[in-house]
Protein backbone atom coordinates (compact mmCIF):
# COMPACT_ATOMS: atom_id res chain seq x y z
CA UNK A 1 0.00 0.00 0.00
CA UNK A 2 3.06 2.85 1.33
CA UNK A 3 4.49 1.65 -2.63
CA UNK A 4 1.63 2.58 -4.21
CA UNK A 5 1.49 6.24 -2.38
CA UNK A 6 4.48 6.96 -3.24
CA UNK A 7 3.94 7.20 -7.33
CA UNK A 8 0.89 9.05 -6.84
CA UNK A 9 2.47 11.48 -4.87
CA UNK A 10 5.77 11.99 -7.41
CA UNK A 11 3.08 11.88 -9.97
CA UNK A 12 0.90 14.89 -8.02
CA UNK A 13 3.80 16.91 -7.58
CA UNK A 14 5.15 16.63 -10.82
CA UNK A 15 1.67 17.51 -11.95
CA UNK A 16 1.27 20.71 -9.89
CA UNK A 17 4.97 22.15 -11.44
CA UNK A 18 4.03 21.17 -14.72
CA UNK A 19 0.87 23.50 -14.53
CA UNK A 20 2.93 26.79 -12.87
CA UNK A 21 5.21 26.43 -16.11
CA UNK A 22 2.37 25.97 -18.63
CA UNK A 23 1.02 29.67 -18.27
CA UNK A 24 2.11 32.06 -20.84
CA UNK A 25 5.85 33.10 -20.99
CA UNK A 26 5.15 36.42 -22.40
CA UNK A 27 2.96 39.16 -23.84
CA UNK A 28 2.15 37.49 -27.48
CA UNK A 29 2.08 34.28 -26.11
CA UNK A 30 -0.39 35.73 -23.75
CA UNK A 31 -2.62 36.99 -26.75
CA UNK A 32 -3.18 33.97 -28.12
CA UNK A 33 -4.61 32.54 -24.79
CA UNK A 34 -6.84 35.23 -23.80
CA UNK A 35 -8.43 34.85 -27.80
CA UNK A 36 -8.25 31.25 -27.86
CA UNK A 37 -10.27 31.24 -24.39
CA UNK A 38 -12.94 34.15 -25.11
CA UNK A 39 -13.39 32.93 -29.55
CA UNK A 40 -14.21 30.73 -31.65
CA UNK A 41 -13.20 30.80 -35.11
CA UNK A 42 -11.16 33.66 -35.33
CA UNK A 43 -7.29 32.52 -35.74
CA UNK A 44 -4.53 33.58 -32.85
CA UNK A 45 -3.71 36.86 -34.01
CA UNK A 46 -6.92 38.44 -35.64
CA UNK A 47 -7.58 41.96 -36.74
CA UNK A 48 -9.46 43.92 -34.52
CA UNK A 49 -12.74 43.92 -36.75
CA UNK A 50 -12.99 40.38 -36.87
CA UNK A 51 -12.28 39.94 -33.01
CA UNK A 52 -15.08 42.43 -32.21
CA UNK A 53 -17.47 40.82 -35.23
CA UNK A 54 -16.73 37.23 -33.04
CA UNK A 55 -17.21 39.05 -29.46
CA UNK A 56 -21.06 40.86 -30.89
CA UNK A 57 -21.72 37.06 -32.08
CA UNK A 58 -21.05 35.53 -29.32
CA UNK A 59 -23.24 38.45 -27.48
CA UNK A 60 -26.12 37.54 -29.56
CA UNK A 61 -26.05 33.50 -29.92
CA UNK A 62 -25.55 32.78 -26.74
CA UNK A 63 -24.51 35.51 -24.37
CA UNK A 64 -25.03 33.65 -20.90
CA UNK A 65 -22.74 30.83 -21.91
CA UNK A 66 -20.25 33.43 -23.06
CA UNK A 67 -20.57 35.07 -20.23
CA UNK A 68 -19.24 32.79 -18.10
CA UNK A 69 -16.53 31.32 -20.61
CA UNK A 70 -15.41 34.99 -21.02
CA UNK A 71 -15.49 35.25 -17.45
CA UNK A 72 -12.50 33.06 -16.86
CA UNK A 73 -10.37 34.96 -20.14
CA UNK A 74 -8.97 37.58 -18.15
CA UNK A 75 -6.63 35.80 -15.92
CA UNK A 76 -5.13 34.51 -19.65
CA UNK A 77 -3.85 38.76 -20.10
CA UNK A 78 -1.22 37.83 -16.86
CA UNK A 79 2.70 36.43 -17.79
CA UNK A 80 3.51 34.70 -14.83
CA UNK A 81 0.88 36.21 -12.95
CA UNK A 82 1.65 39.71 -13.77
CA UNK A 83 -0.29 41.83 -16.40
CA UNK A 84 2.31 43.27 -18.81
CA UNK A 85 2.27 47.29 -19.12
CA UNK A 86 1.21 46.45 -22.91
CA UNK A 87 -1.91 44.27 -21.91
CA UNK A 88 -2.75 46.47 -19.15
CA UNK A 89 -5.28 48.50 -21.02
CA UNK A 90 -6.68 45.18 -22.84
CA UNK A 91 -7.31 44.07 -19.38
CA UNK A 92 -9.11 47.11 -18.01
CA UNK A 93 -11.27 47.08 -20.84
CA UNK A 94 -12.38 43.49 -21.02
CA UNK A 95 -13.12 43.61 -17.20
CA UNK A 96 -15.59 47.14 -18.02
CA UNK A 97 -17.63 44.74 -20.48
CA UNK A 98 -17.74 41.77 -19.06
CA UNK A 99 -20.49 43.10 -16.31
CA UNK A 100 -22.30 44.94 -19.26
CA UNK A 101 -22.45 41.48 -21.30
CA UNK A 102 -23.26 39.76 -18.18
CA UNK A 103 -26.60 42.12 -17.33
CA UNK A 104 -29.73 40.22 -19.40
CA UNK A 105 -30.55 43.89 -20.54
CA UNK A 106 -28.51 46.98 -21.26
CA UNK A 107 -28.08 49.69 -23.51
CA UNK A 108 -26.95 48.62 -26.91
CA UNK A 109 -25.07 51.60 -27.78
CA UNK A 110 -22.95 51.30 -24.41
CA UNK A 111 -22.43 47.73 -25.19
CA UNK A 112 -21.49 48.48 -28.77
CA UNK A 113 -18.84 51.21 -27.35
CA UNK A 114 -17.64 48.46 -25.10
CA UNK A 115 -17.09 46.07 -27.72
CA UNK A 116 -15.12 48.42 -30.31
CA UNK A 117 -12.73 49.90 -27.04
CA UNK A 118 -11.75 46.21 -26.97
CA UNK A 119 -11.03 46.26 -30.67
CA UNK A 120 -9.12 49.14 -29.93
CA UNK A 121 -7.12 47.99 -27.12
CA UNK A 122 -6.34 44.77 -28.97
CA UNK A 123 -5.22 46.94 -31.70
CA UNK A 124 -2.86 48.59 -29.29
CA UNK A 125 -1.66 45.60 -27.99
CA UNK A 126 -0.34 44.09 -31.46
CA UNK A 127 1.43 47.01 -32.20
CA UNK A 128 2.92 47.56 -28.55
CA UNK A 129 3.77 44.07 -27.20
CA UNK A 130 7.14 42.52 -28.38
Amino acid sequence: MRGAAVPCLALALGACARAVDEGPRDAREAMTQWVRCAFDGVGSTPPAPALEGALRQALRHDRGAWAVRAGRCESALAVRGETPACLRVLRDRWAEMLPRAQQPTDDPITLDVSVRRIGDAWTSARLRCP
